[in-house]
């Protein structure tokens, strides 16, 4: 996500959606904390020496996180612009936009945008690289305006987990605890949305 936002709105802007996205983590962390106070055990690390990483293990580290893109995540891509060329051609596509529409209008987003937060619950990326079919132009910064990029950008992150997150989050937390986190996430991804989209039409 930060790669196609600083492709599109260069890296400063890359820059901005990390240092928000920290700053809103910690920002809810605090708030849950203080409404559900919790004992936390305290906790000792072994903090072991920083070393220089050998050529070897930076090419190990740099391949397993691209084979994961590419064994995982292309298929994805591949049969989600599949599976969405078969909804625009049986014209399903205008009821699932239809029914994201309170949303994407509330953020000020265009209707056509609303197939791509089914793709982003497999993976967050898959929301931002479907804009591409969904809006069907690859140079989105000619059908979306920078505020709106952002304003799309902040949501995707904060609104649902992908669906690996969640299966983790029942199988540590249950059902009902991880239900809570995912409306929490979709409260905070709506508020930080509507905030960017405030001050982008005030700035």
């Amino acid at each position: 996500i930060l790669a196609l936002v600083g492709f599109y709105l260069g890296a400063n802007w890359a820059l901005f959606v990390f240092i928000v996205n920290i700053a809103v983590l910690a920002v809810v962390g605090y708030i849950l904390s203080r409404l559900m106070p919790e004992r936390a055990p305290g906790m000792m690390l072994e903090i072991p020496k920083y070393h220089l990483p050998s050529a070897k293990v930076v090419l190990f580290k740099t391949w397993f996180r691209v084979k994961e893109f590419i064994v995982v995540a292309w298929p994805i891509i591949i049969v989600g612009s599949v599976v969405l060329s078969l909804l625009e051609h049986y014209d399903i596509v205008t009821y699932i936009n239809m029914a994201f529409s309170p949303i994407t209008l509330l953020l000020g987003l265009p209707i056509a945008v609303g197939t791509t937060l089914i793709f982003g619950i497999l993976r967050k990326e898959l929301a931002m690289i479907m804009l591409f079919q969904a809006l069907g132009t690859e140079n989105v910064i000619s059908v979306l305006s920078k505020t709106q990029i952002m304003t799309f950008t902040m949501f995707i992150i904060f609104y649902v987990p992908c669906i690996a997150a969640i299966g983790v989050m029942v199988r540590e937390l249950g059902r009902r605890d991880t239900a809570f986190a995912i409306a929490i996430g979709f409260i905070v991804a709506i508020v930080v949305g509507l905030i960017v989209r405030l001050v982008g039409l005030v700035a």
